[in-house]
C-alpha cells in the first residue's frame, strides 16, 4: 500500500506518539533530539514520506510534546537548506496552522489572524 500525504489522518499522530514520549525526567529531551536528527537527514526521504514526517512533528508541536526550541535545528539560509528541507518546513507550518485557519473561517477564536491575539483587521 503506497504512502499517502498527510491530509486527514484517520487517527492523530500525536495520540500515537504520546505514549512513547517522556516517561521519565531523563527522557524529556528525546523528542527534540529526534527532530534534530530527522531534520539533518530529511534530504534522503522521498516527498510523500517527507510530508508525513513533517505532519508528525507539526502535531507534536501543536500538542506541546515537542518544544518550540527544537526548531533551532533549522537554519534558513541558501547554503544550509535543500529543496527537501524547504518542503519539510513548508508542510510543518502549513499543518501546524491549519486548525487555526479552519477555526477562523467559522468565526471561532480571536479575529481572522493566524496568530493568537492577531485581529487581521485594519487599524483605526
Amino acid at each position: 500500500m503506497p504512502a499517502t500525504p498527510c491530509k486527514e489522518p484517520p487517527i492523530s499522530y500525536a495520540s500515537l506518539s504520546a505514549p512513547c514520549l517522556p516517561l521519565s525526567p531523563a527522557s524529556v529531551a528525546l523528542p527534540q533530539d529526534c527532530f534534530q536528527k530527522q531534520y539533518s537527514v530529511i534530504h534522503r526521504l522521498e516527498t510523500n514520506k517527507l510530508r508525513n514526517v513533517s505532519c508528525l512533528f507539526a502535531h507534536l508541536l501543536a500538542t506541546d510534546a515537542l518544544p518550540w526550541s527544537a526548531l533551532t535545528a533549522i537554519r534558513l539560509t541558501e547554503e544550509d537548506t535543500t529543496s527537501s528541507s524547504r518542503i519539510f518546513i513548508k508542510y510543518l507550518f502549513q499543518v501546524r496552522v491549519k486548525p487555526q485557519r479552519q477555526a477562523n473561517r467559522w468565526g471561532v477564536g480571536e479575529g481572522r489572524g493566524a496568530m493568537p491575539g492577531a485581529t487581521g483587521g485594519r487599524a483605526g
